[in-house]
């Protein structure tokens, strides 16, 4: 009986001192070769959102990722009131803004091949 409790002590205390060296080393390791920030797509669904569709593109522009890092895709899914209008005004000054048109349900894919072009 001994013997198993002083097995299963230095079993334990192996375990211990393991699990620390492992988590020190994997802490202090740091993942990639560069600092940059990952390339960052920010998809918006928008419908008739004119109301809104404004502030929702300026707060994203507001932020400070960096503009070469990240790209933003409005699939436009048959507006008619005048949410268009307002995405072309945000395209023509913000380069990185991309806009896909959904005219019927079949250019759905038109959507997805935006993704892997972009």
């Amino acid at each position: 009986m001994n013997v198993f409790i002083a097995l299963l002590i230095l079993c334990g205390c192996i375990y211990t001192v393991f699990t620390v060296i492992l988590g020190y080393i994997l802490t202090s390791v740091k993942y990639g070769a560069s600092s940059e920030k990952p390339s960052v797509s920010v998809v918006i669904a928008a419908r008739n959102e004119r109301q809104l569709i404004g502030a929702c593109l300026a707060s994203i522009m507001e932020q400070d990722y960096p503009a070469e890092r990240y790209k933003v895709i409005v699939a436009d899914d048959r507006s008619n009131d005048g949410t268009s209008e307002v995405i072309e005004r945000f395209r023509e000054v913000w380069e990185c803004l991309r806009v896909v048109r959904i005219d019927c349900l079949g250019r759905v894919f038109e959507l997805a091949g935006a993704f892997l072009r972009h």
